[in-house]
């Protein structure tokens, strides 16, 4: 897979799926260093911004809020619709209890995807934080349709 990605250095959508292949099998350094050599190569192109929003996740796996918030903005300031960096920023406003933050991320990026169930079921889990019993049960039964 190396050698491949070598071979084609002008195709950055290749170093974002051998980093993801790096993820699957726990080697994050690895993905890391792919996913920072994309934005290198092309800070504005859509492939560093997957490449920011798969280093975002990279933080929240090691618990550096600071470090994925900032990597989620940055996606935001190019593109405020990207579903990515809203559900990861949406993620960390839910777990530092940040919970109408949370809402509004989720939100944002239902609109644009209404069948995402990781937004679903973390606006559905900030309602519940935010004692919106009616909203919360509204978005669980929303899930459960889109994921069964």
């Amino acid at each position: 897979l190396k050698d491949f990605v070598a071979g084609s250095p002008d195709d950055l959508r290749l170093p974002i799926l051998l980093g993801q292949f790096y993820e699957s099998r726990q080697r994050p350094d690895e993905a890391r260093a792919l996913y920072q050599g994309v934005i290198e190569r092309s800070s504005r192109s859509p492939e560093s911004l997957e490449a920011r929003n798969r280093l975002g996740a990279l933080a929240m796996d090691k618990d550096d809020r600071a470090d994925a918030r900032a990597l989620f903005e940055a996606v935001l300031v190019e593109q405020p619709d990207n579903v990515g960096a809203l559900v990861g920023r949406g993620n960390i406003n839910y777990r530092d209890e940040r919970y109408a933050e949370a809402v509004s991320d989720f939100r944002a990026a239902l609109r644009k995807q209404p069948d995402n169930a990781i937004a679903l079921l973390y606006l559905a889990r900030s309602h519940d934080k935010l004692r919106d019993d009616s909203l919360a049960q509204d978005h669980y039964r929303r899930l459960l349709e889109v994921n069964p």
